[in-house]
């Protein structure tokens, strides 16, 4: 009679235990290696995201600065020329009826200014916001008026020196208020502007 091999089943048993226990030890392995992976992945998506939008956000702020400088800049300059206007019609005691031929020099000086001024309105329409686009057409039409022929150099508050009312300076105070959203719209910590 042969004997019996009692110990090849616990053997086995040992074997299989042993068998599932690494098979479930990878499992898990690669589980948490494929969930640390995907959280690692998107991390690093989100930063970039976060990376990409404030570049765009810097680059939109700076573009948005360029066109609100320059149409300040030509403001400006439209302003001074139409100083210019009226000190020659002050120092010559000219009404608006005789100063194209008088101040015939200052007049187109600030014709050509004023159409750098429309012109460099445009940019504001397009990368500007909803309050930057009202004030700018609010300075635009404080620094020159338009009629249906084009381009007219001589403000509104010029135009009541032959009339008894008070000289209206509108530009400065819409020149604060667009220095002011500009602050608010390129700075890119918060604070006071």
């Amino acid at each position: 009679m042969k004997k019996r091999n009692t110990r090849a089943p616990k053997d086995r048993s040992i074997k299989l235990a042993a068998w599932v226990t690494g098979i479930i030890s990878l499992i898990s392995a690669l589980l948490g290696s494929f969930v640390g992976a995907s959280i690692a992945a998107d991390s690093s998506l989100q930063l970039q995201l976060d990376q990409f939008k404030e570049q765009r956000l810097d680059e939109s702020r700076k573009v948005r600065g360029e066109a609100y400088q320059k149409f300040l800049d030509a403001a400006d300059g439209a302003e001074r020329g139409t100083e210019e206007i009226l000190e020659c019609m002050l120092r010559l005691d000219l009404t608006r009826r005789t100063m194209k031929a008088e101040c015939k020099k200052d007049i187109d000086a600030t014709q050509e200014a004023v159409e750098v001024v429309y012109r460099s309105r445009d940019a504001i329409a397009v990368n500007g916001s909803g309050e930057a686009i009202k004030l700018s057409y609010e300075i635009l039409y404080s620094v020159a008026e338009e009629d249906v022929k084009g381009f007219n150099f001589v403000r509104p508050y010029i135009l009541d020196l032959e009339g008894d009312g008070p000289i209206d300076l509108p530009y400065y105070g819409l020149r604060e208020k667009f220095q002011h959203q500009m602050c608010v719209e390129i700075n890119p910590l918060p604070g006071p502007c």
